[in-house]
């Protein structure tokens, strides 16, 4: 029988490296307008955002709440 708590460790180390690879820092580059996105917030929480930029003020919420973004990747159903 299959140690399931060894498959989900394996899974979790498998998810973390392959969102190490694309997270863009918010000072480098914000998303583009309207673009949903997963977001990395200064507690250490991941989100998914959807970006609006309508002001520098929209910037500016956007950097206060979140250090790093990356695009969302590619649902199952396109695989």
């Amino acid at each position: 029988m299959e140690n399931k708590t060894s498959t989900n460790h394996e899974n979790g180390n498998e998810a973390n490296r392959l969102l190490s690879n694309g997270w863009i820092s918010v000072v480098d580059k914000l998303p583009d307008n309207f673009q949903s996105v997963l977001c990395y917030t200064h507690i250490g929480n991941i989100v998914i955002q959807s970006y609006s930029l309508h002001s520098e003020q929209d910037d500016k919420w956007f950097k206060e709440r979140f250090t790093h973004w990356m695009e969302l990747p590619v649902s199952p159903s396109f695989l």
